[in-house]
């Protein structure tokens, strides 16, 4: 199931896939959206697997089918960061950028070995270890940062990675920038 969440008019409305919105419980509407991205068992729990992109992405013809090829028997796979290569140096940006309390991120224990996430596609595999794993990432959420990136490591040890790639054109997506 190919999936996002659109909240806020953050981003365009999409027809293309499936697009949650509904959810308005949360004072922020990060999480609002946070919760399908984090939670898709919760809302497909028959799906296969499940393919989260950001509502202001679109795949490519063809995309689909060649990144579940290239997961093979891995259960959580996402592409590299474009931008930075750990979570030290996200951490850094998202203070700089002012994008999140501060105090919330310094109190997370967090994972900060290996590759930084690119968390604007995750293609998952509807098993009963990542299912542990996607609630394991909503409470870190939940309990500290919002911003998914640095604790997407955190909640699922074992991680694919697919080759860093252009992050705004290239040959499985097209992404635009946010509408806000």
């Amino acid at each position: 199931m190919i999936y996002t969440a659109i909240t806020g008019g953050y981003d365009p409305e999409r027809i293309d896939i499936k697009v949650f919105a509904e959810y308005n419980k949360f004072k922020d509407n990060r999480l609002n959206a946070k919760i399908y991205k984090c939670l898709p068992n919760l809302f497909m729990p028959d799906s296969d697997w499940w393919l989260w992109i950001d509502g202001n992405l679109t795949l490519k013809e063809g995309a689909v089918k060649e990144l579940i090829e290239m997961a093979g028997e891995e259960e959580v796979c996402v592409f590299e960061h474009p931008e930075r290569d750990t979570i030290d140096e996200e951490i850094a940006e998202i203070k700089r950028l002012k994008l999140d309390n501060p105090e919330s991120i310094d109190s997370m224990i967090l994972n900060k070995d290996g590759k930084l996430p690119a968390c604007y596609l995750i293609l998952r595999r509807n098993t009963e270890e990542v299912r542990r794993a996607n609630e394991r990432w909503w409470a870190l959420i939940c309990s500290g940062s919002v911003r998914d990136q640095i604790s997407f490591t955190t909640a699922y040890p074992k991680i694919k990675y697919f080759p860093r790639e252009d992050p705004l054109d290239n040959k499985y997506f097209r992404r635009v920038k946010h509408k806000i």
